[in-house]
């Protein structure tokens, strides 16, 4: 986000992270979220003999810890949220959370851009040096001081209605996201931004035309048609996370999902529950079943009371046919488990297929594009 608003603006901005190395948006793949700090020095160096002017560094923990980015100098760190993860790796929260903070206390930051309603956020707030510019990031309804606050207003056929209010100046937009992460996500970026000082009106104006990460909460939309959301949600955690951030807009859901073969079968019921507390509809289909038997997977996924209820249709082009077609105009679909992929992995084969493919040929473009649903 970022790099879509700053380059939107006119500011060429490079970027290093786990979709990719480049100048926005020309990204080629990359091994490591964060790489070596011999290769981000080539990358660096790269980004400005093409001409840009910043660079969007995604800071793993991993790469904190290892020392990979020790040399270079920040003048913006920002905390999005810490939650459970990577603990093989960092042993414990404390840990974790203790490597996330070195971003912010050796790397000679100017500001600090930090997610006030995570409680780690909270801590880091209070924890670094008063040499240091900080901007809580925080809904309306918490307390961001001196920061950006961000308020969902409502929604509409392209995505929120969104009121932003900062040191800068405040403004209503129509964001063409879902979910309530990627506004505050959103607020984060811009917030980063203008601390550079690029202006405020501008960064409002980019905001409208944000595009998610590939397969990730992407908004479909077409003229008097349900709203579809394609994401990568296949665990039981990612799934229940979509379907309540979704469950806001206070819309019936019809759910496409499915379970991924030769993997945790404990997960799969789990998966169900998920889909039986959100959605009015539930379509289980095919995900990548690889070597698995695909009614294996059915089996374990539908082993909990009440999964009598789930439709059940092997072929993930007819399901997600049928959900769109089936679906009220006024409901939400949501399509989960494979999100970017552009295969299905069956007996070891890798055979095309793209959920986003199925949509754009039954007529749907993705939100926030100039025409018109």
């Amino acid at each position: 986000y970022i790099a879509q608003l700053a380059t939107t603006v006119g500011h060429r901005c490079g970027v290093i992270g786990t979709v990719g190395n480049g100048i926005w948006p020309h990204l080629n793949p990359t091994r490591n979220t964060t790489p070596g700090i011999a290769v981000m020095y080539r990358v660096l160096d790269e980004f400005a003999r093409h001409g840009a002017e910043l660079a969007a560094v995604e800071v793993s923990s991993h790469g904190l810890d290892q020392g990979r980015v020790d040399g270079l100098v920040f003048d913006v760190a920002a905390l999005t949220n810490l939650t459970q993860d990577h603990l093989d790796y960092h042993g414990d929260m404390e840990s974790y959370y203790q490597a996330k903070r070195r971003l912010f206390t050796g790397f000679e930051i100017e500001t600090a851009v930090i997610n006030s309603e995570d409680r780690y956020g909270q801590r880091l707030i209070a924890e670094l040096d008063e040499s240091i510019h900080r901007i809580a990031v925080a809904s309306s309804s918490e307390s961001a001081n001196e920061g950006i606050q961000w308020s969902l207003q409502g929604f509409d056929e392209q995505g929120m209605q969104v009121q932003i209010s900062s040191p800068w100046g405040s403004g209503n937009i129509s964001l063409p996201l879902i979910g309530d992460f990627n506004l505050a996500n959103t607020a984060m970026a811009i917030a980063m931004l203008a601390s550079r000082h690029l202006p405020f009106d501008d960064l409002l104006d980019a905001a409208q035309r944000l595009y998610p990460v590939a397969g990730r909460m992407e908004l479909f939309c077409r003229s008097q048609s349900p709203r579809v959301v394609v994401d990568f949600a296949h665990t039981p955690d990612a799934l229940e996370n979509v379907l309540s951030s979704l469950a806001l807009w206070n819309q019936p859901i019809t759910l496409v999902f499915g379970c991924g073969g030769d993997r945790d079968r404990h997960k799969r019921p789990l998966m169900t529950a998920a889909a039986l507390r959100h959605a009015k509809r539930i379509i289980l289909t095919d995900d990548n079943p690889r070597f698995e038997d695909p009614e294996q997977i059915w089996a374990d996924a539908l082993n909990l009371a009440g999964s009598d209820v789930i439709e059940c249709e092997h072929d993930r082009r007819t399901a997600i046919t049928q959900a769109v077609q089936q679906a009220p105009t006024d409901s939400l679909v949501i399509i989960a488990g494979k999100g970017h992929e552009e295969y299905q992995d069956i007996q070891g084969q890798k055979l095309p297929f793209s959920d986003v493919e199925v949509l754009k040929q039954l007529g749907y473009r993705r939100a926030g594009e100039k025409r018109d649903c």
